[in-house]
Protein backbone atom coordinates (compact mmCIF):
# COMPACT_ATOMS: atom_id res chain seq x y z
CA UNK A 1 0.00 0.00 0.00
CA UNK A 2 1.58 2.73 -0.68
CA UNK A 3 1.74 5.87 2.02
CA UNK A 4 -0.09 8.96 0.19
CA UNK A 5 2.10 12.56 1.07
CA UNK A 6 0.86 15.91 2.38
CA UNK A 7 -0.82 18.50 0.19
CA UNK A 8 1.76 21.23 -0.59
CA UNK A 9 0.57 23.98 1.29
CA UNK A 10 -0.97 26.57 -0.75
CA UNK A 11 0.49 30.35 -1.38
CA UNK A 12 -2.69 31.75 0.46
CA UNK A 13 -1.46 29.51 3.56
CA UNK A 14 2.13 30.18 2.84
CA UNK A 15 0.91 34.31 3.09
CA UNK A 16 -1.06 34.04 6.51
CA UNK A 17 1.59 31.90 7.99
CA UNK A 18 4.14 34.93 7.47
CA UNK A 19 1.76 37.17 8.12
CA UNK A 20 1.12 35.44 11.61
CA UNK A 21 4.89 35.37 12.21
CA UNK A 22 5.53 39.11 11.57
CA UNK A 23 2.20 40.19 13.76
CA UNK A 24 3.79 37.47 16.72
CA UNK A 25 7.29 39.01 16.46
CA UNK A 26 5.76 42.75 16.49
CA UNK A 27 3.97 42.17 19.74
CA UNK A 28 7.06 40.83 21.28
CA UNK A 29 9.28 43.54 19.85
CA UNK A 30 6.74 45.79 21.09
CA UNK A 31 6.87 44.07 24.47
CA UNK A 32 10.31 43.95 25.12
CA UNK A 33 10.41 48.08 24.22
CA UNK A 34 7.47 48.37 27.01
CA UNK A 35 9.43 46.57 29.37
CA UNK A 36 12.29 48.68 29.04
CA UNK A 37 10.14 51.94 28.43
CA UNK A 38 8.72 50.99 31.73
CA UNK A 39 12.10 49.95 33.43
CA UNK A 40 13.13 53.31 32.43
CA UNK A 41 10.69 55.03 33.80
CA UNK A 42 9.07 56.22 30.44
CA UNK A 43 5.39 57.06 29.76
CA UNK A 44 5.20 56.30 25.66
CA UNK A 45 2.04 57.93 23.81
CA UNK A 46 0.43 57.32 20.31
CA UNK A 47 -2.04 59.53 18.49
CA UNK A 48 -3.54 58.76 15.23
CA UNK A 49 -3.45 61.94 13.15
CA UNK A 50 -6.25 60.84 10.81
CA UNK A 51 -8.51 60.08 13.63
CA UNK A 52 -7.19 62.65 16.55
CA UNK A 53 -7.56 59.32 18.91
CA UNK A 54 -4.73 58.99 21.37
CA UNK A 55 -3.47 55.95 23.42
CA UNK A 56 -1.33 56.71 26.48
CA UNK A 57 0.16 53.66 28.66
CA UNK A 58 -0.17 53.60 32.32
CA UNK A 59 3.25 55.35 32.82
CA UNK A 60 2.09 58.39 31.70
CA UNK A 61 -0.72 58.71 34.27
CA UNK A 62 1.63 57.45 37.06
CA UNK A 63 3.93 60.37 35.88
CA UNK A 64 0.97 62.95 36.58
CA UNK A 65 -0.08 60.68 39.81
CA UNK A 66 -2.69 59.40 38.44
CA UNK A 67 -4.15 55.76 38.70
CA UNK A 68 -4.05 54.16 34.93
CA UNK A 69 -8.03 55.12 32.53
CA UNK A 70 -8.40 53.68 29.58
CA UNK A 71 -9.13 56.81 27.85
CA UNK A 72 -6.67 59.19 27.28
CA UNK A 73 -6.88 62.56 28.11
CA UNK A 74 -8.09 65.59 25.60
CA UNK A 75 -6.08 68.52 24.90
CA UNK A 76 -7.50 70.58 26.89
CA UNK A 77 -7.07 68.14 30.33
CA UNK A 78 -3.63 67.50 29.03
CA UNK A 79 -3.29 71.22 29.48
CA UNK A 80 -4.71 71.27 33.28
CA UNK A 81 -2.29 68.94 34.37
CA UNK A 82 0.58 71.45 33.28
CA UNK A 83 1.71 74.16 35.89
CA UNK A 84 -0.12 76.83 34.97
CA UNK A 85 2.97 79.39 34.70
CA UNK A 86 4.15 76.31 31.38
CA UNK A 87 0.35 76.24 30.39
CA UNK A 88 1.08 78.90 27.36
CA UNK A 89 4.31 77.85 26.13
CA UNK A 90 3.47 73.93 25.87
CA UNK A 91 0.36 75.15 24.26
CA UNK A 92 1.87 76.93 22.01
CA UNK A 93 3.73 73.40 20.38
CA UNK A 94 1.44 71.78 18.03
CA UNK A 95 0.58 68.01 17.63
CA UNK A 96 2.31 68.19 13.93
CA UNK A 97 5.56 69.77 15.34
CA UNK A 98 8.54 67.49 13.84
CA UNK A 99 10.42 65.72 16.72
CA UNK A 100 9.70 68.37 19.63
CA UNK A 101 11.64 68.36 22.72
CA UNK A 102 11.18 70.44 25.57
CA UNK A 103 10.49 70.56 29.45
CA UNK A 104 7.85 71.43 31.61
CA UNK A 105 6.16 71.06 35.30
CA UNK A 106 3.13 69.22 36.33
CA UNK A 107 1.00 69.22 39.47
CA UNK A 108 -0.49 66.22 40.91
CA UNK A 109 -3.54 65.92 42.48
CA UNK A 110 -1.27 66.23 46.12
CA UNK A 111 -0.37 69.58 45.25
CA UNK A 112 3.28 68.33 44.05
CA UNK A 113 4.87 69.46 40.88
CA UNK A 114 7.17 67.48 39.03
CA UNK A 115 9.46 68.01 36.27
CA UNK A 116 8.57 66.09 33.08
CA UNK A 117 11.13 65.97 29.75
CA UNK A 118 9.21 64.76 26.62
CA UNK A 119 10.24 63.73 23.04
CA UNK A 120 8.20 63.18 20.07
CA UNK A 121 8.00 62.92 16.69
CA UNK A 122 5.94 62.17 13.70
CA UNK A 123 5.69 59.04 11.60
CA UNK A 124 4.57 59.49 7.46
CA UNK A 125 2.55 57.11 5.57
CA UNK A 126 4.18 55.59 2.06
CA UNK A 127 3.47 58.81 0.15
CA UNK A 128 4.95 60.91 2.77
CA UNK A 129 2.29 62.10 4.72
CA UNK A 130 2.01 62.38 8.73
CA UNK A 131 -0.17 59.92 9.83
CA UNK A 132 0.83 59.00 13.60
CA UNK A 133 2.56 61.01 16.28
CA UNK A 134 4.51 59.13 19.00
CA UNK A 135 6.40 60.22 22.05
CA UNK A 136 7.54 59.34 25.70
CA UNK A 137 7.67 61.55 28.95
CA UNK A 138 10.27 61.08 31.67
CA UNK A 139 10.57 62.65 35.05
CA UNK A 140 13.88 64.73 35.62
CA UNK A 141 12.58 66.56 38.85
CA UNK A 142 16.12 65.12 40.43
CA UNK A 143 18.08 66.70 37.37
CA UNK A 144 16.79 70.00 37.70
CA UNK A 145 16.66 70.07 41.20
CA UNK A 146 20.58 68.92 41.06
CA UNK A 147 20.87 71.71 38.21
CA UNK A 148 19.42 74.52 40.49
CA UNK A 149 21.63 73.63 43.86
CA UNK A 150 24.65 73.90 41.41
CA UNK A 151 23.25 77.44 40.03
CA UNK A 152 21.95 78.79 43.66
CA UNK A 153 25.98 77.81 44.09
CA UNK A 154 27.74 79.40 41.38
CA UNK A 155 25.30 82.65 42.36
CA UNK A 156 26.33 82.48 45.86
CA UNK A 157 29.97 82.24 45.19
CA UNK A 158 29.76 84.97 42.50
CA UNK A 159 28.15 87.24 45.12
CA UNK A 160 30.61 86.01 48.28
CA UNK A 161 33.28 87.48 45.55
CA UNK A 162 31.94 90.39 44.82
CA UNK A 163 31.19 90.92 48.39
CA UNK A 164 34.70 90.37 49.01
CA UNK A 165 35.97 92.55 46.45
CA UNK A 166 34.04 95.61 48.06
CA UNK A 167 34.78 94.95 51.20
CA UNK A 168 38.71 94.92 50.20
CA UNK A 169 38.19 98.30 48.26
CA UNK A 170 35.75 99.66 51.37
CA UNK A 171 38.62 98.85 53.63
CA UNK A 172 41.49 101.12 51.32
CA UNK A 173 38.97 103.93 51.36
CA UNK A 174 38.07 103.62 55.09
CA UNK A 175 41.69 103.09 56.10
CA UNK A 176 43.49 105.80 53.82
CA UNK A 177 41.47 108.93 55.80
CA UNK A 178 41.73 106.79 59.05
CA UNK A 179 45.60 106.78 58.51
CA UNK A 180 45.73 110.24 58.22
CA UNK A 181 42.88 111.15 61.28
CA UNK A 182 45.49 108.81 63.64
CA UNK A 183 48.76 109.23 61.89
CA UNK A 184 48.25 113.04 62.41
CA UNK A 185 46.88 112.49 66.24
CA UNK A 186 49.74 110.57 67.22
CA UNK A 187 52.03 113.04 65.87
CA UNK A 188 50.24 115.76 67.72
CA UNK A 189 50.70 114.16 71.06
CA UNK A 190 54.30 113.74 70.29
CA UNK A 191 55.07 117.06 70.00
CA UNK A 192 53.11 117.93 72.87
CA UNK A 193 54.97 115.11 75.26
CA UNK A 194 58.27 116.73 73.45
CA UNK A 195 57.49 120.12 74.35
CA UNK A 196 57.61 121.10 71.07
CA UNK A 197 55.16 123.80 69.62
CA UNK A 198 55.19 124.38 65.83
CA UNK A 199 51.58 126.67 65.26
CA UNK A 200 52.24 126.18 61.49
CA UNK A 201 52.42 122.50 61.96
CA UNK A 202 49.74 122.22 64.37
CA UNK A 203 47.63 124.05 61.82
CA UNK A 204 48.57 121.61 59.24
CA UNK A 205 48.13 118.78 61.07
CA UNK A 206 44.37 119.89 62.40
CA UNK A 207 43.21 120.57 58.63
CA UNK A 208 44.21 116.90 57.76
CA UNK A 209 42.52 115.72 60.40
CA UNK A 210 39.16 117.64 59.62
CA UNK A 211 39.93 117.18 55.98
CA UNK A 212 39.98 113.01 56.25
CA UNK A 213 37.28 113.60 59.04
CA UNK A 214 34.72 114.80 56.05
CA UNK A 215 36.13 111.99 53.23
CA UNK A 216 34.95 109.79 56.06
CA UNK A 217 31.56 110.98 56.21
CA UNK A 218 31.07 111.23 52.70
CA UNK A 219 32.46 107.40 52.37
CA UNK A 220 29.23 106.84 55.08
CA UNK A 221 26.78 108.33 53.26
CA UNK A 222 27.82 106.32 50.25
CA UNK A 223 28.27 103.07 51.35
CA UNK A 224 24.96 103.86 52.95
CA UNK A 225 23.28 105.11 49.31
CA UNK A 226 22.14 107.72 51.38
CA UNK A 227 23.41 110.36 49.31
CA UNK A 228 20.06 111.32 48.18
CA UNK A 229 18.49 110.92 51.43
CA UNK A 230 20.59 112.08 54.01
CA UNK A 231 19.38 115.77 55.35
CA UNK A 232 21.70 118.56 54.32
CA UNK A 233 20.61 120.72 56.43
CA UNK A 234 19.15 120.78 59.61
CA UNK A 235 15.67 119.31 58.90
CA UNK A 236 12.64 121.02 61.45
CA UNK A 237 9.41 122.24 62.21
CA UNK A 238 8.52 125.74 62.88
CA UNK A 239 10.70 126.33 66.12
CA UNK A 240 8.40 128.04 68.74
CA UNK A 241 9.76 130.37 70.96
CA UNK A 242 11.77 128.92 74.00
CA UNK A 243 10.63 129.34 77.53
CA UNK A 244 12.67 131.09 79.70
CA UNK A 245 13.84 128.43 82.55
CA UNK A 246 14.35 128.97 86.45
CA UNK A 247 17.52 126.86 86.43
CA UNK A 248 20.27 128.97 86.58
CA UNK A 249 19.63 133.45 86.85
CA UNK A 250 20.40 134.84 83.90
CA UNK A 251 20.80 131.39 81.50
CA UNK A 252 18.51 129.35 80.04
CA UNK A 253 18.95 125.32 80.86
CA UNK A 254 19.40 123.05 77.68
CA UNK A 255 18.85 119.04 78.14
CA UNK A 256 20.97 116.83 76.34
CA UNK A 257 19.78 113.48 76.46
CA UNK A 258 23.02 111.55 75.19
CA UNK A 259 24.80 108.39 76.32
CA UNK A 260 27.69 108.87 74.49
CA UNK A 261 30.75 111.39 76.21
CA UNK A 262 32.55 112.63 73.23
CA UNK A 263 28.87 113.72 71.47
CA UNK A 264 28.02 114.95 75.15
CA UNK A 265 31.87 116.87 75.48
CA UNK A 266 31.25 118.41 72.12
CA UNK A 267 28.23 119.52 72.76
CA UNK A 268 29.02 121.16 75.94
CA UNK A 269 31.80 122.62 74.42
CA UNK A 270 29.68 124.67 72.22
CA UNK A 271 27.33 125.70 74.25
CA UNK A 272 29.79 127.40 76.98
CA UNK A 273 30.97 129.34 73.82
CA UNK A 274 27.83 131.20 74.68
CA UNK A 275 27.53 131.64 78.08
CA UNK A 276 24.01 132.79 78.09
CA UNK A 277 23.00 128.85 78.30
CA UNK A 278 23.30 126.03 81.24
CA UNK A 279 23.68 122.83 79.83
CA UNK A 280 22.74 119.80 81.60
CA UNK A 281 23.51 116.08 80.31
CA UNK A 282 21.29 113.03 80.92
CA UNK A 283 23.23 109.54 79.94
CA UNK A 284 19.90 107.59 79.80
CA UNK A 285 16.10 108.23 78.77
CA UNK A 286 14.82 107.25 82.10
CA UNK A 287 17.09 110.06 83.73
CA UNK A 288 16.44 112.61 80.82
CA UNK A 289 12.31 112.12 81.42
CA UNK A 290 13.06 113.13 85.56
CA UNK A 291 15.08 115.98 84.52
CA UNK A 292 13.22 117.28 82.04
CA UNK A 293 9.99 117.46 84.33
CA UNK A 294 12.29 118.76 87.46
CA UNK A 295 14.32 121.40 85.47
CA UNK A 296 11.33 122.16 82.94
CA UNK A 297 14.35 123.71 80.44
CA UNK A 298 13.92 125.50 77.55
CA UNK A 299 15.14 123.26 75.02
CA UNK A 300 16.00 119.32 74.86
CA UNK A 301 18.42 117.89 72.34
CA UNK A 302 17.47 114.01 72.30
CA UNK A 303 19.69 111.28 70.94
CA UNK A 304 17.58 108.65 68.92
CA UNK A 305 19.66 105.92 70.74
CA UNK A 306 19.49 105.20 74.08
CA UNK A 307 20.77 102.38 76.96
CA UNK A 308 17.06 101.78 78.35
CA UNK A 309 14.74 103.68 76.11
CA UNK A 310 14.73 104.45 72.18
CA UNK A 311 14.19 108.73 71.09
CA UNK A 312 11.18 107.88 69.99
CA UNK A 313 9.96 106.11 72.99
CA UNK A 314 11.15 109.13 75.46
CA UNK A 315 9.37 111.80 72.97
CA UNK A 316 6.30 109.89 73.66
CA UNK A 317 6.75 109.76 76.89
CA UNK A 318 7.08 113.63 77.01
CA UNK A 319 4.37 114.53 75.42
CA UNK A 320 2.30 112.09 76.98
CA UNK A 321 3.01 114.23 80.59
CA UNK A 322 1.60 117.35 81.24
CA UNK A 323 4.48 119.21 82.44
CA UNK A 324 6.76 118.42 79.60
CA UNK A 325 4.23 117.97 76.75
CA UNK A 326 5.03 121.99 75.62
CA UNK A 327 8.91 121.26 75.81
CA UNK A 328 10.74 122.13 72.67
CA UNK A 329 12.13 118.74 71.09
CA UNK A 330 14.93 118.70 68.76
CA UNK A 331 16.47 114.98 67.48
CA UNK A 332 20.29 114.94 67.64
CA UNK A 333 21.11 111.30 66.15
CA UNK A 334 23.39 110.08 63.56
CA UNK A 335 20.30 108.23 62.39
CA UNK A 336 20.23 109.99 58.88
CA UNK A 337 17.98 107.90 57.21
CA UNK A 338 15.11 110.55 55.11
CA UNK A 339 12.48 107.96 57.09
CA UNK A 340 13.98 108.32 60.66
CA UNK A 341 13.61 112.27 60.07
CA UNK A 342 9.95 111.86 58.91
CA UNK A 343 8.95 110.16 61.33
CA UNK A 344 10.05 112.27 63.97
CA UNK A 345 9.07 115.05 62.33
CA UNK A 346 5.57 113.58 61.77
CA UNK A 347 5.54 112.77 65.83
CA UNK A 348 6.09 116.49 66.92
CA UNK A 349 10.02 116.74 66.80
CA UNK A 350 10.32 120.54 66.81
CA UNK A 351 13.71 119.62 64.26
CA UNK A 352 15.93 116.72 63.33
CA UNK A 353 19.52 117.45 63.48
CA UNK A 354 22.16 114.62 62.43
CA UNK A 355 26.02 114.17 63.23
CA UNK A 356 28.13 114.68 63.03
CA UNK A 357 27.85 118.01 64.12
CA UNK A 358 29.07 120.85 62.11
CA UNK A 359 30.72 123.60 64.59
CA UNK A 360 29.54 126.32 62.39
CA UNK A 361 25.84 125.19 61.67
CA UNK A 362 25.23 124.65 65.10
CA UNK A 363 25.55 127.93 66.41
CA UNK A 364 23.60 129.01 63.86
CA UNK A 365 20.84 126.67 64.91
CA UNK A 366 21.22 127.84 68.64
CA UNK A 367 20.93 131.41 67.54
CA UNK A 368 18.35 130.24 65.26
CA UNK A 369 16.71 129.39 68.33
CA UNK A 370 17.99 130.94 71.29
CA UNK A 371 18.41 134.33 69.41
CA UNK A 372 22.39 135.59 69.25
CA UNK A 373 24.63 135.03 72.39
CA UNK A 374 24.21 137.77 74.75
CA UNK A 375 20.37 139.11 73.83
CA UNK A 376 19.12 136.72 77.14
CA UNK A 377 17.28 138.32 79.12
CA UNK A 378 15.81 140.39 76.98
CA UNK A 379 15.20 144.39 77.72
Amino acid sequence: MTASLPEPPTPGDADAGALRDMQQALRHAEGRAALAASALGLGIWDMDLLSGHTVWDEQMWRLRGLPPRAQAPDAEQRLAMVHPDDRERVGRINVSTENASYQFRVVRPDGQQRWLASRAATLHDEQGRPTRRVGVNWDITAQRETELALQQREQALRESQARQRSVARLSHELRTPLNAILGCSQILRADEQAGRDDPLQRRRLLAEVESAGHALLALVDRVLDLSSRVATAPARAPLPRPLPSTAAAGRRTLLYIEDNEVNALIVAELVARRGDLHLVVAATGGEGLRLADELQPALVLLDMQLPDLDGAEVFSRLRAAPRTAALPCIALSANALASDIEAALAAGMTAYWTKPLDFRAFTQWLDEVFGPAGSWPPA
